[in-house]
């Protein structure tokens, strides 16, 4: 017995709108040469280390995606969702002070990649 109710066609806007923003994400990720130039001049940061920060960033994505799809089948997508806002406000706040410093690149785009990395693959 097959029941339509009548906003089915409904859930194909949400992965319509879910595909959109998966687009908007990865292209967000992938646009480091447009603004890799302005990065450097504004943060101070070799062309290298920006380029570390984002290749620990993809690393870490790649393998923070078992973990946050655990989290998400386990617990669902509210509070999956409310855990990687706190992970990635906690980070922002650390790290806040250590984007301007030139003498801690290195360990700043490191830390800087990991939470963008995790907080990328909700």
């Amino acid at each position: 017995m097959d029941i339509q109710h009548p906003d089915s066609r409904y859930r194909w806007v949400i992965v319509a709108a879910g595909g959109f923003m998966g687009c908007v994400a990865i292209g967000s990720i992938f646009s480091l040469p447009v603004f890799l130039q302005p990065m450097s001049a504004g943060t101070g940061w070799s062309r290298a280390d920006i380029s570390l920060a984002m290749t620990f960033n993809f690393i870490v994505m790649g393998l923070a995606s078992f973990g946050w799809g655990m989290v998400l089948d386990r617990f669902g997508p509210l509070p999956s969702f409310c855990l990687v806002v706190a992970c990635w406000a906690s980070v922002w706040c650390s790290q806040a002070g250590l984007l301007r410093s030139k003498n801690s690149s290195s360990c700043s785009a490191f830390w800087w990649g990991r939470a963008e990395g995790q907080s990328s693959r909700r």
